[in-house]
């Protein structure tokens, strides 16, 4: 992508967009007035440039923006899970998740929907409330996804097919009115659409179910089989994915906007071929090192926000000039990379992990120091072994210390002091001085 200067007008837009933003002079007039100026296009400023397994990628202003929107926006999952489950948790039963998860939804949407206006009217690409936002992706606000197929196991529970039969299409009577009227008027509109949306879908339309129906079934049966669909995994998974999804939707079609407007270069991740590739490299075991560095390079081109290139770049340690690595640093994938990397190691030295965490064996200064010894040559592999020197010390400077204990905990705390919190080199520090001031 690169940017273009409306002839009209003088706007500054993406020449991917079919017409400029301002007065929508077409791209393809533009473009043709400018071939023949001799200026298609005007050059961006690089600001940033890696060497990435030996070939230059480079990162102008507006890409840096896009990477930082995309990497958010793959973010979601592990930004929004948490909070969803500790709700879902919270509410203890599916009928108060069917209840009272669609405030918690509405509530997170609009949110969502809000800060991704603010975004775009921040950037100068719309300049009213979100009324054009959200009637133009008015489809990433279909929340039916979110509850239709928990609401369908319900309905099988009570064993009602009518009512399922009904219940679909209740769904699409719904959805064909949802946006009649005209999109949705006044601000906060969104929010009480998704509410009564999903309400309809969930709560309200379980409630219009004839007693006598629940009444001739077995209410113990049904009781416990409402409580496996509650503890059900998969249900829970349902609940996460349909929010994170439209979470997601909102933040990427803000993007799309910005992108047609030409104020981010949005980058174009091709997520299959990526995964594909980098696929390939760990599960091939006849490749050299040059074809293995050539393929993860392929990988990176492909999505260059892939976790799992970064992990089997730095991991297998193809990262010869430390330009992925700091790539990883630049646009926080560095820490998912620490975190994988601490899990194969724990992994493949699972025995001296147990034996590390095994604390009824030290009690002497020779188990003592061999556990600390271990925790050296498990920090020379890579492992962050902080916790395991720290619980060593703790465990061993909480006993009385005698002279021969001084020795070793002082050479533990040359050594290793660097795995420890100040306030517990302190504390261990006065445990020695007081051993010494007794024995004087």
């Amino acid at each position: 992508m690169a940017l273009i200067t409306c002839i009209e007008c003088g706007k500054q837009f993406s020449d991917r967009a079919n017409a400029c933003p301002n007065c929508g002079c077409p791209t393809e007039v533009i473009l043709e007035t400018l071939h023949g100026q001799g200026n298609s296009t005007e050059a961006e400023k690089i600001i940033a440039e890696y060497d990435i397994l030996g070939k230059s990628f480079k990162v102008t202003e507006k890409l840096d923006k896009g990477l930082r929107m995309s990497k958010a926006i793959l973010d979601v999952p592990s930004v929004f899970a948490p909070q969803i489950e500790k709700d879902y948790n919270a509410f203890g039963s599916i009928d108060k998740v069917l209840e009272l998860m669609p405030d918690r939804l509405a509530d997170t949407v609009d949110l969502e929907a809000d800060l991704a206006v603010k975004m775009l009217v921040d950037a100068g690409v719309y300049e009213f409330d979100k009324e054009r936002f959200c009637a133009k992706y008015k489809n990433i606000f279909d929340a039916s996804g979110v509850f239709e197929p928990i609401v369908d196991k319900y309905l099988e529970i009570l064993d009602m097919e009518e009512a399922v039969n009904e219940y679909h299409d209740y769904i699409a009577e719904s959805r064909k009115n949802a946006w009649s009227g005209g999109g949705f008027g006044i601000g906060g509109a969104i929010k009480g659409h998704i509410k009564a949306q999903l309400l309809n879908y969930g709560n309200a339309f379980l409630h219009s179910i004839p007693d006598s129906g629940r009444r001739s079934r077995d209410e113990d049966k049904i009781r416990r089989m409402k409580a496996q669909l509650y503890k059900d995994p998969e249900t829970l998974k349902a609940v996460t994915d349909g929010f994170c999804r439209i979470i997601s939707s909102i933040l990427l079609a803000a993007l799309h906007e910005m992108d047609q407007a030409g104020v981010v270069t949005a980058p174009e991740l091709d997520v299959n071929r990526s995964n594909s590739l980098i696929n390939n490299v760990i599960h091939s075991e006849d490749l050299e090192l040059e074809q293995q560095i050539n393929i993860c390079r392929q990988a990176f081109e492909a999505n260059p926000l892939n976790d799992t290139v970064i992990l089997v770049s730095l991991y297998w340690e193809l990262d010869e000039n430390g330009e992925v690595e700091r790539f990883a640093k630049d646009y926080g994938l560095y820490d998912t990379y620490f975190a994988q990397k601490q899990s194969l190691i724990k992994k493949k030295y699972a025995e001296e992990i147990r034996e590390l965490e095994d604390n009824e064996h030290n009690h002497s200064n020779e188990a003592f120091c061999n556990k600390i010894d271990l925790c050296g040559e498990l920090a020379a592999e890579g492992l962050d072994v902080s916790e395991y020197v720290t619980k060593a010390v703790k465990g061993r400077a909480w006993r009385d210390v005698s002279i021969e204990d001084v020795y070793v905990l002082t050479d533990v705390l040359c050594k290793y002091g660097r795995f420890l919190g100040e306030d517990l080199v302190e504390w261990s520090v006065t445990r020695i001085l007081d051993a010494l001031n007794k024995k004087v």
